[in-house]
């Protein structure tokens, strides 16, 4: 992802939404372009390793502090990550 686009995610990420009170993110503000790159590099995180743990994805790959564990755990994190770990039982892949 380009430095624009990791900027726009910062800036959008520093607004004060509460997703616990079910706020939108302000995604309709990007532009097309924004959009699809900002998603790409998201999905880039979460598929760069098979066997990530919903942990290492947040804080490690994502960069994340330990306020977003329960903000993204609540839209579905947790759920994306155990999918991923599922669909990857065999133990090779994940060695």
């Amino acid at each position: 992802m380009s430095d624009k686009g990791w900027e726009l995610g910062k800036a959008h990420a520093h607004k004060g939404v509460d997703y616990e009170e079910g706020q939108c993110l302000p995604w309709d503000d990007l532009s097309y372009a924004d959009r699809l790159e900002i998603t790409g590099f998201i999905f880039g995180k979460i598929t760069a390793s098979p066997c990530c743990s919903f942990r290492r994805l947040i804080y490690s790959r994502l960069g994340f502090m330990g306020d977003a564990y329960c903000a993204l755990y609540n839209v579905g994190g947790m759920q994306i990550t155990n999918a991923i770990l599922d669909a990857n039982l065999d133990e090779e892949a994940c060695k």
